[in-house]
C-alpha cells in the first residue's frame, strides 16, 4: 500500500518524460491542463522543449512541490 503513495508523485514525471520522448506534446499538455488546470501553453512546450516544460510548471505551481 505504501507503494502507491512513492509512485503516485513520480508516476506524472515519468509519464510526461515518456510522452515527451515519444513526441506527444499536446497530449502532455492536455494531460498538465487537465491535472493543474492551466491556460494552454503548446507555443512554450514546442519552443522551449520537455525539459523547459517540467522545469516551468514546478515553479510556477506551488502547489505540486
Amino acid at each position: 500500500m505504501a507503494q502507491r503513495y512513492d509512485a503516485a508523485p513520480t508516476l506524472s514525471n515519468s509519464l510526461r518524460l515518456s510522452l515527451h520522448r515519444k513526441g506527444g506534446l499536446d497530449f502532455v499538455t492536455h494531460i498538465t491542463l487537465y491535472l493543474e488546470g492551466h491556460t494552454p501553453r503548446t507555443h512554450n512546450v514546442r519552443r522551449e522543449g520537455p525539459q523547459h516544460d517540467c522545469h516551468h510548471h514546478n515553479a510556477l505551481d506551488p502547489g505540486m512541490g
